[in-house]
């Protein structure tokens, strides 16, 4: 039971514990609780096919972009992955959308395998990666990653399966000195538990890692759902761990809201406002007027590219703030929160 005096604060999925200024130790701590997607939507004739659709779809546009003249990005195993089903027709919008988002993520990507965090919470450099909704993803393999890399490829069943099966049989492997760890999730069920199935791939919560999403657009999630899905990222991710992607169809407002909601430091960005950000030798097909060369004209269909920072603190590193505070407590020494 919690004292009267005692102030109880909710946002999104956390509650903030205030105690009263003449508690004798004061103390103020955040804590997550699973996020309630209240979804109700479950898999049906219409959603079943969704993950593997999304995952064709994604593989469908790095198989075009790798037969441009001057592609932003080439992947030699999409091609393969595309076979495995029928052949299908690729708007040339979405094309480009989807060529700018993945060249993007993969900039990303580099860039905090080449950083080290500095924060005392948890040191260390990024080596954990979690590659979340396309199954399909050939990231692990045609990326170079640096040795004690592991990376983690939540998808459902049926796509892993089949990925699994095209990708060995043409090869693929993982740089030497990393590893890939292949976690079943299924994100169109309001039952996921993405926390749990990822430690057991060995996933370490009180470590920092590295969340790249891309497909959920393909997945139909609407703005509650990946809402929900960014609470238990944030529950799982440790302090200063980073967050980036792409957001399926909202409000520039909702997404900024929604970054903030979770606990996450960042900023959404338009697929074309991410060109300028690019490295020099990743332009897109432009023309000499600068604009992108495409059946059609370059048009922002409300999906939003993000990059972000975690600031809170993972349920397992709460669970050692807690330790220390009952240690501290059971020894009458002060305790100021910072236990680095």
């Amino acid at each position: 039971m919690i004292p009267h005096d005692v102030v109880l604060h909710y946002r999104m999925n956390v509650y903030t514990i205030e105690f009263p200024k003449n508690c004798l130790k004061q103390c103020k701590c955040a804590l997550h609780l699973p996020f309630n997607r209240n979804r109700g939507r479950h898999r049906t004739a219409a959603t079943s096919g969704l993950p593997l659709q999304s995952s064709r779809e994604l593989a469908k546009s790095r198989q075009r972009e790798s037969e441009l003249p001057n592609p932003v990005l080439i992947d030699k195993y999409a091609a393969s992955l595309v076979a495995t089903g029928p052949p299908t027709a690729l708007d040339p919008m979405l094309q480009n959308q989807h060529s700018i988002a993945t060249r993007y993520i993969d900039e990303l990507l580099m860039s905090a395998m080449s950083a080290t965090s500095l924060n005392r919470i948890a040191q260390g450099d990024y080596r954990q990666v979690v590659l979340l909704a396309d199954g399909m993803d050939t990231r692990p393999f045609r990326m170079n990653w640096p040795e004690g890399t592991i990376m983690f490829l939540i998808a459902p069943s049926e796509c892993h399966e089949l990925a699994e099966a095209v990708l060995k049989q043409v090869g693929a492997t993982v740089p030497r000195g990393c590893m890939l760890r292949r976690v079943n999730a299924d994100l169109l069920r309001s039952n996921a538990t993405l926390g749990s199935d990822l430690e057991a791939c060995g996933f370490r919560p009180d470590r920092l890692s590295v969340w790249a999403l891309q497909g959920l657009s393909g997945l139909g999630l609407g703005v509650t759902e990946v809402t929900g899905l960014l609470a238990d990222i944030t529950s799982v991710a440790a302090f200063n761990s980073l967050v980036f992607g792409e957001l399926p169809h909202m409000s520039r407002d909702d997404a900024t809201n929604m970054l903030a909601d979770c606990g996450l430091l960042g900023a959404v960005l338009e697929h074309e406002e991410a060109l300028g950000i690019l490295k020099p030798d990743s332009c897109l097909q432009l023309n000499n007027q600068g604009n992108l060369i495409a059946q059609g004209d370059f048009v922002q269909t409300s999906k939003w590219l993000f990059s972000s920072q975690q600031l809170r603190l993972s349920l397992a590193q709460m669970g050692v703030f807690e330790r220390h505070s009952k240690e501290a407590e059971d020894v009458d020494e002060d305790f100021f929160g910072n236990f680095s």
